[in-house]
Parts: structure tokens; sequence; C-alpha cells
């Protein structure tokens, strides 16, 4: 440790019990113990205090790790919450610091700010949750209130939208906004009316649904109510 960042070592060593004082003298009741003898009580600090590997520069192989249970040899999460400190020299995970939520269906990753109040969680299931505590157990991302997104955004699946949907910067062309391609690569511009005729006066339909063929123009006028008008060249 750097001496000159007011930091303090472990000290007071008592060679008959090998327990080692944090700063205070070796026969108080808080003190560091190792082997079969747990320490008793709560383990404070006064002043500047590291808790760091003694390995070397270049040589920093070690590993720092806490858990709210007891530990289990290659399960460190079995028992409890965990936190694990890689040195970058660590065999295939050097650097790496992982944080681990107890193997529990309660063992969620939660997030609090201010007053107490939960921001986040990652639940135990995988799903991340943004202003709500509620796991619809089924999105992986669930938000509750408004989201910007700067970028791009990519989907492979389904989108549904509940709500309006207002798009900006779409130039001279909605098209260039929207635009759906199905899977043989056959494009559906968002600024063009389906091809797709209504069968009869009363097929499925909603208002404002339009449509047309080489004769017609259909419109939806109301629920499953269709109207059309003739068309021709000019």
């Amino acid at each position: 440790m750097d001496a000159t960042a007011a930091r303090k070592t472990l000290s007071n060593v008592d060679a008959a019990t090998g327990r080692a004082a944090l700063g205070v003298a070796a026969s108080s009741a808080t003190v560091l113990t190792s082997g079969a003898n747990a320490m008793t009580g709560d383990l404070k600090f006064s002043g500047n205090y590291g808790i760091l590997q003694t390995t070397s520069d270049g040589a920093d192989n070690g590993q720092l790790y806490m858990c709210g249970g007891g530990y289990v040899s290659g399960d460190l999460h079995a028992r409890g919450a965990a936190l694990t400190f890689f040195g970058n020299e660590y065999t295939t995970i050097g650097g790496q610091a992982r944080y681990y939520a107890g193997n529990v269906s309660t063992g969620h990753h939660v997030w609090y700010t201010g007053n107490g109040s939960e921001r986040m969680r990652l639940t135990y299931g995988g799903n991340l949750l943004i202003g709500t505590t509620t796991d619809d157990g089924t999105n992986k991302l669930q938000v509750t209130g408004n989201a910007k997104i700067t970028g791009a955004i990519a989907t492979t699946g389904a989108a549904t939208v509940g709500g309006d949907l207002t798009v900006t910067g779409a130039g001279t062309n909605f098209r260039n906004a929207i635009k759906a391609v199905d899977g043989a690569g056959s494009g559906l511009d968002a600024d063009t009316v389906p091809n797709a005729t209504p069968a009869s006066a009363s097929a499925t339909g909603t208002a404002g649904m339009i449509r047309y063929d080489a004769n017609y123009i259909y419109i939806c006028v109301a629920a499953n109510t269709w109207k059309r008008a003739a068309i021709s060249t000019w």
C-alpha cells in the first residue's frame, strides 16, 4: 500500500491466536481472524483503509470475494449474493468484476437511489425492469415511463405499439422512415396501399383501411363495412 495515501494496514498480529487487529490492540473484540476462527461483531474502519491483494504489478493473479451466505467452493453465489474481483492476470477472466445475486427465486439485482427508492431491477429470470417492480414474466426489457433512443432500432420479431406512433425525420417521403419487408424479400412501403381487396362489402376490416385492385378503390367506413369506387385511366 502507498503510505502517502494515508492508508492503514493490518497490524498488531497476536502470535498466540493468529488474530490480526485493524488499527486496534490485538486483544480488542473487533478482530479479523482466519482458519476455523470466524470474526465476531462488525468490521469497522477508522481512517482510510484498502482491501487488496499483496501481488505485484504484472502478476495480479488473485481474487477477492465477499458473500452474503456461506461459501461453496466453485459456486460462490449458491448460498447468497456475492461480489468477486479478479486481478488483471487472473487466468482467462482477468480484470473482471462479478456481481452475483443469490441462487434463489428472489435473487434479483436491485438498484436504489435517493431516499431508498428502487430505480432498476434485473430479475432472477433475466428480465430488466426500469421504473417498475412488476415483472410480466415475458419481456426482457420492461420500462415504465418515457424512453429516448438515439440511433437505429433493429428487431427480428414482431413489434406491437399500444398507443400513437409518431415518426419524425422521414425526409420527403414517409417511406424513408418505415419500411416493412417480408421474409421473401418483397417490399411493402408504409406509403403504399396494400392490394389485398376485401372479398365482400362485409369483409373483416377496421374503419380507415384502404385497399385497391385494377378496377376499384375500397374503403372501410366502419367495422366490417366496405365501400368502393370505380377507377379508370386518364
